[in-house]
């Protein structure tokens, strides 16, 4: 789920699955690579198992995670990724790259993997480890719902009020 620009490295996951032959691919999203995306998928011999949906209403994103197994953020460049809170809330296993805020969010080992960016050996590593270790994975998936509640409004609110408290102490 993702807008198909450079840094979103769908590109290395294209080809990280061409190394995986059980495993497939829906990409949620357009942008300006999908051709490129697209002719890469087609010239790696992996199209049929490359499903680009393209950009589809907010509702159905939610619709699209359920039908997965694993979701990844394979970036270079995020801010905080409200994504991986939609596939956490999905019940997915998470494999983020370490960038950005990704590390406020996953919690490696415990809610999800995170990976280097641009390292496509740790990516098709951490899938495998995904795929092969279901425990693991469904550990994740757990951790993954309960860590949601750190980011309820709720929560936010009450950090926030704590923070200006304190600010407004120090004055």
């Amino acid at each position: 789920v993702c807008r198909l620009t450079g840094w979103k490295g769908v590109d290395g996951l294209i080809q990280v699955l061409a190394e995986l032959p059980n495993l497939g691919l829906v990409i949620v999203g357009d942008g300006p690579l999908r051709n490129d995306l697209v002719a890469q998928a087609r010239a790696l011999d992996v199209d049929d198992r490359v499903c680009f949906v393209g950009t589809v209403a907010k509702e159905q994103v939610y619709a699209y995670l359920r039908a997965c197994d694993i979701f990844v953020l394979n970036s270079t460049y995020e801010g905080l990724p409200h994504v991986l809170l939609e596939a956490m809330a999905a019940e997915l296993p998470v494999i983020a790259t370490n960038v950005g805020g990704s590390s406020e969010i996953v919690e490696h080992e415990v809610n999800g993997l995170l990976i280097p960016p641009r390292d496509l050996l740790a990516l098709k590593q951490a899938l495998l480890r995904i795929v092969n270790d279901p425990l693991k994975r469904a550990s994740m998936v757990q951790k993954g719902k309960d860590s949601l509640a750190r980011f309820s409004p709720r929560v936010m609110i009450e950090q926030t009020e704590a923070l200006l408290s304190t600010l407004a102490r120090g004055r």
